[in-house]
């Protein structure tokens, strides 16, 4: 984490993570903002969804401030329930997928947001990120009906190219309409886990937030509290790049970071590492100390490349006498391998991912 300083994250509250662990991860990232999203099982009796709210909203009241007092009121965020559009038999937390589901969620959120903010005004509470699909919001290519409701519109917009009017129109007849108006921000799941390096372009699915935007009854800020890409670790890169285009989205959780990263040398570490480091400014020089290593750190800088003695391909071009750098590492994808290579004076450095001992390089021109 500390390679790659998070900007938001989510966790579930119980789940083997407290206060301590929220305030390492300030330490490292003081402006990471925090989603608390507490567990909610599936249930059909009305009791347990209003001992949900009790429960919630005496989690973050002043008698338990020692678990939030410490995250910056500005950085404090709830999700309630999740992807409440999943099917009653998936056995998850959802409502359901009927009209009559997303009026009891409608319903519930409302009830749940005027407590919440009684307990404590200071969270901002998110509208319940949907699982794509199940009736979500409408795409003329899926499974799902047309003309009938959505969890994001009403039916004027569940049919192909609505008109802007059937859009306005949509909106204020959409079954979620109050709970959308209510919420502080919106949650948005994005999974692109099928041919990922083109799919993260397309509105069904790594731009989906944009397909939820357009149902929005007012302006809200975006955050994708869970997300997962398929394919290479630069897919990752890929789509992050694609969602600084939209100033809207103010924050992403990568879902199972436990298990993807916890190796501070796997690919996907060092991916998130290089690709954070890229749009950092560069790192004041040290003390000149050592004069050779304070020129050598000024001149890479210059270059736009961060100076790592230690890096391994740093190492390599320095025992064979390629020279300076002239281009950053960067990765290449062929043959169903992905390699990582950098310009030298002297030559190209390359190798496979994951193999750096195989490490190699190759003349600027062919015979």
């Amino acid at each position: 984490m500390s390679y790659v300083p998070p900007a938001s994250i989510t966790f579930i509250t119980g789940e083997l993570i407290g206060s301590d662990e929220l305030k390492r991860i300030l330490d490292i990232s003081p402006e990471c903002h925090i989603i608390y999203r507490p567990y909610f099982a599936p249930s059909d009796n009305v009791l347990d969804y209003q001992n949900y709210i009790n429960a919630v909203c005496s989690m973050i009241d002043e008698n338990n401030e020692s678990f939030w007092g410490f995250v910056p009121e500005a950085q404090r965020h709830l999700q309630m329930w999740n992807e409440p559009n999943m099917p009653r038999w998936s056995q998850w937390e959802g409502f359901g997928d009927s009209v009559d589901d997303m009026l009891r969620f409608n319903d519930w959120f409302c009830k749940a947001y005027a407590e919440l903010k009684t307990a404590n005004p200071t969270f901002k509470i998110g509208f319940t990120p949907l699982t794509p699909g199940n009736r979500d919001v409408f795409f003329p290519d899926s499974p799902d009906p047309e003309n009938v409701p959505y969890y994001m519109h009403g039916p004027e917009a569940a049919r192909p190219s609505p008109s802007p009017d059937d859009i306005q129109a949509a909106i204020r007849s959409g079954p979620c309409y109050e709970a959308l108006t209510l919420a502080d921000e919106y949650y948005a799941h994005i999974y692109v886990i099928n041919d990922a390096e083109h799919q993260i372009y397309e509105r069904c699915y790594g731009l989906r937030f944009l397909e939820y935007d357009r149902f929005f009854p007012k302006p809200m800020n975006i955050w994708i509290p869970e997300n997962g890409i398929g394919g290479p670790a630069y897919n990752w890169v890929r789509w992050y790049d694609l969602l600084n285009k939209y100033p809207d989205v103010k924050g992403t959780s990568i879902w199972r970071l436990e298990w993807e990263v916890r190796d501070p040398d796997s690919d996907m570490v060092q991916t998130l590492k290089r690709y954070v480091e890229s749009w950092l400014p560069p790192e004041p020089p040290p003390e000149p100390d050592d004069l050779e290593l304070a020129l050598r750190h000024r001149a890479w800088n210059e270059r736009d490349i961060a100076y790592n003695p230690d890096a391994a391909f740093a190492a390599y071009a320095t025992g064979y006498n390629l020279g300076g750098p002239l281009t950053n590492e960067v990765d290449l994808e062929t043959g169903g391998l992905t390699y990582r290579l950098q310009g030298y004076v002297g030559g190209i450095v390359y190798a496979e991912v994951g193999k750096w001992d195989q490490t190699t390089h190759i003349a600027w021109h062919g015979v």
